[in-house]
Protein backbone atom coordinates (compact mmCIF):
# COMPACT_ATOMS: atom_id res chain seq x y z
CA UNK A 1 0.00 0.00 0.00
CA UNK A 2 2.87 2.34 0.75
CA UNK A 3 4.76 1.54 -2.47
CA UNK A 4 1.63 2.02 -4.59
CA UNK A 5 0.31 5.05 -2.63
CA UNK A 6 -3.06 3.42 -1.96
CA UNK A 7 -5.43 6.05 -0.60
CA UNK A 8 -8.56 4.06 0.23
CA UNK A 9 -8.23 0.32 0.90
CA UNK A 10 -11.44 -1.70 0.82
CA UNK A 11 -11.07 -4.93 2.83
CA UNK A 12 -13.23 -7.99 3.33
CA UNK A 13 -11.20 -10.67 5.07
CA UNK A 14 -13.82 -12.07 7.42
CA UNK A 15 -13.46 -14.01 10.63
CA UNK A 16 -16.07 -15.82 12.67
CA UNK A 17 -14.51 -14.77 15.99
CA UNK A 18 -15.60 -11.44 17.36
CA UNK A 19 -13.10 -8.85 18.49
CA UNK A 20 -13.94 -9.19 22.19
CA UNK A 21 -12.81 -12.84 22.14
CA UNK A 22 -9.19 -11.62 21.99
CA UNK A 23 -6.92 -10.01 24.56
CA UNK A 24 -5.13 -6.92 23.27
CA UNK A 25 -1.73 -8.24 24.32
CA UNK A 26 -2.31 -11.42 22.29
CA UNK A 27 -3.47 -9.47 19.22
CA UNK A 28 -0.52 -7.08 19.35
CA UNK A 29 1.91 -10.01 19.70
CA UNK A 30 0.25 -12.20 17.05
CA UNK A 31 -0.37 -9.47 14.47
CA UNK A 32 2.77 -7.41 15.05
CA UNK A 33 3.74 -7.33 11.35
CA UNK A 34 0.16 -6.62 10.21
CA UNK A 35 -0.18 -3.73 12.66
CA UNK A 36 3.22 -2.33 11.63
CA UNK A 37 2.25 -2.53 7.94
CA UNK A 38 -1.10 -0.86 8.64
CA UNK A 39 0.63 1.94 10.56
CA UNK A 40 3.11 2.46 7.72
CA UNK A 41 0.24 2.67 5.23
CA UNK A 42 -1.66 5.00 7.57
CA UNK A 43 1.39 7.27 7.82
CA UNK A 44 1.51 7.28 4.03
CA UNK A 45 -2.15 8.38 3.78
CA UNK A 46 -4.11 5.13 3.50
CA UNK A 47 -7.65 4.97 4.88
CA UNK A 48 -8.79 1.42 5.71
CA UNK A 49 -12.39 0.31 5.23
CA UNK A 50 -13.32 -3.15 6.52
CA UNK A 51 -16.48 -5.20 6.25
CA UNK A 52 -17.78 -6.27 9.67
CA UNK A 53 -18.26 -9.93 8.64
CA UNK A 54 -21.44 -11.99 8.31
CA UNK A 55 -21.49 -14.18 11.42
CA UNK A 56 -24.58 -12.74 13.17
CA UNK A 57 -22.40 -11.64 16.10
CA UNK A 58 -23.03 -8.71 18.44
CA UNK A 59 -19.48 -7.48 17.71
CA UNK A 60 -17.47 -7.02 14.53
CA UNK A 61 -14.69 -9.46 13.78
CA UNK A 62 -11.02 -9.00 14.68
CA UNK A 63 -10.18 -7.27 11.38
CA UNK A 64 -13.06 -4.80 11.48
CA UNK A 65 -12.14 -3.73 14.98
CA UNK A 66 -8.36 -4.01 15.00
CA UNK A 67 -8.07 -0.44 16.40
CA UNK A 68 -9.64 -1.70 19.64
CA UNK A 69 -6.41 -3.63 20.18
CA UNK A 70 -4.09 -1.25 18.29
CA UNK A 71 -5.53 2.22 19.11
CA UNK A 72 -2.98 4.00 16.91
CA UNK A 73 -4.98 2.81 13.88
CA UNK A 74 -8.31 4.38 14.85
CA UNK A 75 -7.84 7.63 12.90
CA UNK A 76 -7.69 5.79 9.58
CA UNK A 77 -10.06 2.86 10.15
CA UNK A 78 -13.74 2.55 9.21
CA UNK A 79 -15.88 -0.58 9.54
CA UNK A 80 -19.16 -1.34 7.77
CA UNK A 81 -22.17 -3.49 8.64
CA UNK A 82 -24.97 -4.36 6.19
CA UNK A 83 -28.49 -2.97 6.10
CA UNK A 84 -31.39 -4.03 3.89
CA UNK A 85 -33.76 -2.03 1.69
CA UNK A 86 -35.88 -1.09 4.74
CA UNK A 87 -32.76 0.45 6.37
CA UNK A 88 -32.60 -2.26 9.04
CA UNK A 89 -29.44 -4.20 9.82
CA UNK A 90 -29.58 -7.56 8.10
CA UNK A 91 -29.92 -10.75 10.09
CA UNK A 92 -26.50 -12.01 8.95
CA UNK A 93 -24.36 -8.93 9.58
CA UNK A 94 -22.20 -8.57 12.63
CA UNK A 95 -23.14 -5.55 14.74
CA UNK A 96 -20.84 -2.61 15.49
CA UNK A 97 -20.46 -3.28 19.21
CA UNK A 98 -17.16 -1.94 20.54
CA UNK A 99 -16.34 -0.52 17.08
CA UNK A 100 -19.27 1.91 17.22
CA UNK A 101 -17.00 5.00 17.08
CA UNK A 102 -15.85 4.06 13.57
CA UNK A 103 -18.64 1.78 12.31
CA UNK A 104 -21.31 2.47 9.68
CA UNK A 105 -24.28 0.72 8.12
CA UNK A 106 -24.72 0.81 4.35
CA UNK A 107 -26.80 -1.18 1.85
CA UNK A 108 -25.72 -4.80 1.81
CA UNK A 109 -28.77 -6.84 0.88
CA UNK A 110 -29.47 -7.72 -2.76
CA UNK A 111 -27.28 -4.89 -4.07
CA UNK A 112 -26.98 -4.65 -7.85
CA UNK A 113 -23.40 -5.02 -9.03
CA UNK A 114 -21.49 -5.75 -12.20
CA UNK A 115 -19.31 -8.83 -12.45
CA UNK A 116 -16.49 -7.93 -14.81
CA UNK A 117 -14.95 -11.37 -15.26
CA UNK A 118 -18.16 -12.77 -16.73
CA UNK A 119 -18.78 -10.32 -19.54
CA UNK A 120 -19.97 -7.47 -17.32
CA UNK A 121 -23.15 -9.20 -16.22
CA UNK A 122 -25.50 -7.53 -13.77
CA UNK A 123 -25.70 -9.60 -10.57
CA UNK A 124 -27.04 -9.16 -7.03
CA UNK A 125 -24.82 -9.53 -4.00
CA UNK A 126 -25.57 -9.55 -0.27
CA UNK A 127 -23.23 -9.23 2.69
CA UNK A 128 -20.87 -6.85 4.39
CA UNK A 129 -18.41 -7.32 1.52
CA UNK A 130 -20.84 -5.43 -0.71
CA UNK A 131 -21.54 -2.85 2.04
CA UNK A 132 -17.95 -1.74 2.62
CA UNK A 133 -17.36 -0.38 -0.92
CA UNK A 134 -20.02 2.30 -0.29
CA UNK A 135 -17.78 3.88 2.36
CA UNK A 136 -14.59 3.21 0.37
CA UNK A 137 -16.11 5.05 -2.59
CA UNK A 138 -17.07 8.04 -0.43
CA UNK A 139 -13.54 8.16 1.00
CA UNK A 140 -11.92 7.95 -2.45
CA UNK A 141 -14.15 10.69 -3.85
CA UNK A 142 -13.43 12.99 -0.90
CA UNK A 143 -9.70 12.33 -1.24
CA UNK A 144 -9.88 13.18 -4.93
CA UNK A 145 -11.91 16.34 -4.38
CA UNK A 146 -9.90 17.54 -1.36
CA UNK A 147 -6.32 16.25 -1.84
CA UNK A 148 -4.93 18.55 0.84
CA UNK A 149 -6.99 16.87 3.59
CA UNK A 150 -5.32 14.23 5.74
CA UNK A 151 -6.64 10.70 6.04
CA UNK A 152 -7.74 11.51 9.58
CA UNK A 153 -9.65 14.56 8.30
CA UNK A 154 -11.40 12.45 5.64
CA UNK A 155 -12.33 9.77 8.20
CA UNK A 156 -13.59 12.44 10.60
CA UNK A 157 -15.62 14.07 7.82
CA UNK A 158 -17.28 10.74 7.03
CA UNK A 159 -17.97 10.05 10.71
CA UNK A 160 -19.48 13.50 11.32
CA UNK A 161 -21.64 13.68 8.20
CA UNK A 162 -23.20 10.23 8.24
CA UNK A 163 -26.75 10.09 9.46
CA UNK A 164 -28.88 7.64 11.40
CA UNK A 165 -31.96 9.09 9.74
CA UNK A 166 -34.32 6.36 8.63
CA UNK A 167 -32.21 3.53 10.09
CA UNK A 168 -34.38 0.95 11.84
CA UNK A 169 -33.83 -2.20 13.85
Amino acid sequence: MVTDNICAANNSWGSSRKVTNYRSSDVVASYKSTIAAARAAQNNGTLFVFSASNSQQDEVDIWGSLPNHAPGLIDSWLTVVASDNTKAETNYTNRCGVAKAFCFSTPGSAVNATKANSGYKQIRYSGTSISAPHISRIAALLMQKFPSLSTKAIATWIKKTCSLEGLTG
